[in-house]
């Protein structure tokens, strides 16, 4: 399925061919004025089946072209809107190494907190059993194992909230809280575009994000938990 999706992605502008296609089937010949009024005049020759499919893909490319600019800028208003990282506080590594990661994704994506961002322990909602907590701890050779805890006993929160203001459009707003008393150190903004409402159609064409993944302020947001502890 997953290799489905990626080939849809990639050649979903192929759709927009087809769809010209149907549009000039529909359309039919489009014939010019007969040369004279009088009745029985011979009609002139009809315009080539191959011109009139040009026409229409080209216009259907616009109006694809023009749907796709308006979403693609009201992503861009969006991003401005936001800052991509805000740090109010910096601490000393040793305060934690280990987070509650408040995340849908930590049981996946979110292994990278221990792999990547220099953390030792992770503490996160146990996806099979609702209501309970697992903590994830790193060993040897980056392996990692899980065990079933009680209560949750980090002192910082990594909290990620999802929001998809238009459609095609995903925004993840990142947060490092002081667990207790929700006091917020950081956040940043990351939002990925998928083509608006010419999503279908555009597919991985048609993508755009803020920040740029490889910039440094898509470097800082990405990493903002290593910017706050210092790891």
């Amino acid at each position: 399925m997953w290799g489905i999706g990626i080939l849809l992605a990639v050649f979903a502008p192929l759709q927009l061919l087809v769809i010209a296609a149907l549009l000039t089937a529909l359309i039919g010949r489009v014939r010019r004025p007969r040369a004279t009024g009088e009745p029985g005049a011979p009609a002139k020759a009809p315009m080539p089946w191959g011109v009139r499919y040009i026409l229409v893909l080209a216009l259907v490319v616009a109006v694809a072209g023009a749907v796709w600019g308006i979403d693609r800028q009201r992503f861009r208003n969006t991003c401005d809107a936001m800052h991509a990282a805000q740090v109010d506080a910096k601490l000393d590594g040793r305060e934690a190494e280990g987070i509650y990661l408040n995340d849908s994704t930590a049981n996946s994506f979110g292994m990278r907190y221990l792999r990547d961002e220099g953390f030792k322990w992770m503490e996160a909602a146990d996806y099979r059993k609702p209501g309970r907590y697992v903590r994830y701890e790193l060993g040897p050779n980056h392996t990692i194992t899980m065990v079933s805890i009680e209560k949750l006993s980090a002192k910082y929160e990594v909290r990620s909230d999802f929001s998809q203001p238009e459609p095609g459009t995903n925004f993840t707003i990142t947060r490092i809280l002081e667990r207790e008393s929700q006091k917020e150190l950081a956040n940043a903004a990351m939002g990925t575009f998928m083509g608006g409402r010419m999503r279908w159609f555009l597919g991985v064409y048609g993508m755009a994000s803020c920040e740029a993944p490889g910039t440094r302020q898509w470097s800082h947001a990405y990493h903002l938990a290593r910017e706050v502890f210092g790891k």
